[in-house]
This record gives C-alpha cells, sequence and structure tokens, in this order.
C-alpha cells in the first residue's frame, strides 16, 4: 500500500461512495484517475440532492480486500441532460470516449494532449478558416 494508505486493491476497485456512513446506499460514481503511487484519485459523484442552506454528507469507503472488479457506473453517474461527458485523457494520452456511453468522438487533425484544469485537456489547433 503506497504512501501509507489503505486502499487494498492496486486498480481502486475497493474505493466507493455511499449516501450513509452504514455503506449501505451505494451512490453513482466515475473514477475519471486513480494512481495509487502517488495517492491521487478523481472521481465524479452523483449527488441525488444537494441542499442550499445546509451540508450534504456522503462517505468515500475503501480498503476491502474482496473487491477485486470495477463498483463504478460511469453510465449512470450523468444524467440524461448531459448529452457527453469527454475528460480528454490524461495530459498524454487523448481519449474522446463518452462517460454517457453513447458518444463516443472521433479526434481529428492532430489534436496534441496538455494539462488542463483538473486533469488533461486538448490543444487544437485550426487548419482552415470558414469566411
Amino acid at each position: 500500500m503506497p504512501n501509507g494508505g489503505h486502499v487494498a486493491n492496486a486498480n481502486g476497485y475497493d474505493i466507493g461512495f455511499y449516501a450513509d456512513s452504514g455503506g449501505t446506499t451505494k451512490l453513482k460514481w466515475e473514477v475519471e484517475k486513480y494512481d495509487g503511487t502517488i495517492g491521487n484519485l478523481i472521481a465524479w459523484v452523483k449527488i441525488p440532492t444537494l441542499s442550499s442552506t445546509s451540508d450534504t454528507s456522503f462517505y468515500l469507503f475503501y480498503g476491502d480486500p474482496s473487491i477485486t472488479t470495477d463498483q463504478s457506473d460511469p453510465v449512470n453517474t450523468w444524467d440524461s441532460n448531459f448529452k457527453a461527458v469527454y475528460h480528454l485523457g490524461n495530459g498524454t494520452i487523448l481519449s474522446a470516449t463518452d462517460s454517457t456511453g453513447g458518444n463516443n468522438g472521433t479526434l481529428q487533425n492532430n489534436p496534441t494532449a496538455i494539462a488542463g484544469q483538473i486533469d488533461g485537456a486538448v490543444h487544437l489547433v485550426a487548419t482552415s478558416t470558414n469566411t
């Protein structure tokens, strides 16, 4: 377990998000990035109801060695109001995979991977102009 952590699965599959402290009400989430070597996790969690006047608690569980498969649910993390969700890669490798499950993109005109605000981003160069 690098960095003194307690995540039991090398892929972070035992990391989960729950609405209750007992871990009985599983939330929907997507893990964009997990790196156990440096202890880095980027996850998107769907919280069913958020209050504008009081704190909303949710719970992160980890450390269960019996969990060896991915428990996340990327497609259901994003509701029908999201037509597509592209994370665009990790700053080195680009991806046009849609997390909602239906609108994968195609990378054209040689875009390059760059660092983004949260993780990776894409640098696009215009190859022509419309007049």
